[in-house]
């Protein structure tokens, strides 16, 4: 596939489940790591919490982020933030307007810092929408 589904290099993408958390790796034939990440299954009512928590985590980290959406659609917050040679993003994502379900998600990356942010998501396992 390629890492940012319609375009970039080619990649090799692996991922692996525990629980609510869905682990993404995405490797060049060499197998160099060009992106990673993790997408978290988490109840409706503590996901804005849960995603504020991170920010301001990731904040304190790398420094006040710049944002790509707000409050539209199921995407509800998208930021991110310069670290080096990557570029670190944290998107919430809520369906519930548009599917029955009770989870959210909560979504972290790391792609390279080149690339435009703005793209979509490295990889969007559609299972995850299922309530």
């Amino acid at each position: 596939m390629l890492l940012y589904e319609t375009s970039g290099p080619k990649v090799q993408s692996c991922a692996r489940q525990t629980g609510d958390t869905t682990w993404l790796v995405d490797r060049d034939k060499t197998g160099h790591v060009l992106a990673a990440g993790w997408e978290a299954m988490v109840p409706l009512a503590q996901l804005a919490d849960v995603t504020e928590a991170l920010e301001d985590a990731l904040t304190q980290q790398y420094g006040p982020p710049d944002s790509c959406v707000s409050r539209t659609g199921t995407l509800k917050q998208w930021h991110w933030w310069p670290a080096g040679r990557y570029t670190v993003q944290a998107r919430l994502v809520d369906p519930s307007p548009l599917y029955a379900v009770r989870r959210g998600r909560l979504e972290v990356q790391a792609i390279p810092a080149e690339a435009v942010v703005c793209l979509t998501w490295v990889h969007t396992p559609t299972e995850l929408f299922v309530p």
